[in-house]
């Protein structure tokens, strides 16, 4: 999967600089290279839709779906199992910017959310996206700072599905 989000940025960067060379008159391709060029950059955009999309397959599995920095899956399915212990989290509405500290566990949600929180307590290094049955999106992540696991909710607000016509 890395490789190919890495093929697409390449290829929207170059079809990026073609299309302000032509813009400027600085271009000497042809439009049939411009049009073969638009069209790796679509096969590109399809092929990374696939791959997200089989990404959003995997995560309808129960469990969750664990991949590292460089987009490699290293696993799904995963039961992520930290303990019971309660402790509070700090909250972010990404939509309204309302900040609220010393947010109970069980007042972030069900399972997944709680489960989330107590990974990155015990895995600082790592982040977390939850996505919830009923369609809502959040990022859980230590925050140096404050010392203590941070939740940015209602992202999906943010998330836009491309279309090619």
């Amino acid at each position: 999967m890395q490789a190919s989000v890495h093929d697409f940025e390449a290829g929207i960067s170059e079809a990026v600089r073609s299309y302000d060379d032509l813009l400027a008159g600085r271009d000497t391709a042809t439009v049939r290279e411009l049009r073969e060029q638009y069209e790796t950059v679509n096969y590109l955009r399809t092929l990374n839709q696939s791959l997200l999309r089989r990404v959003a397959d995997l995560s309808l599995i129960d469990g969750a779906v664990v991949m590292d920095l460089d987009l490699c899956l290293l696993g799904f399915g995963a039961k992520l199992l930290f303990g019971s212990e309660d402790f509070t989290v700090t909250t972010l509405n990404a939509v309204t910017g309302e900040l609220r500290e010393l947010v109970a566990l069980e007042d972030l949600g069900g399972a997944r959310h709680q489960s989330a929180a107590r990974f990155v307590r015990g895995n600082q290094t790592a982040e977390a996206f939850v996505v919830s049955q009923d369609g809502r999106l959040s990022l859980f992540s230590w925050s140096e700072r404050m010392q203590c696991v941070a939740v940015v909710q209602k992202l999906e607000h943010f998330v836009w599905e491309y279309r090619t016509f």
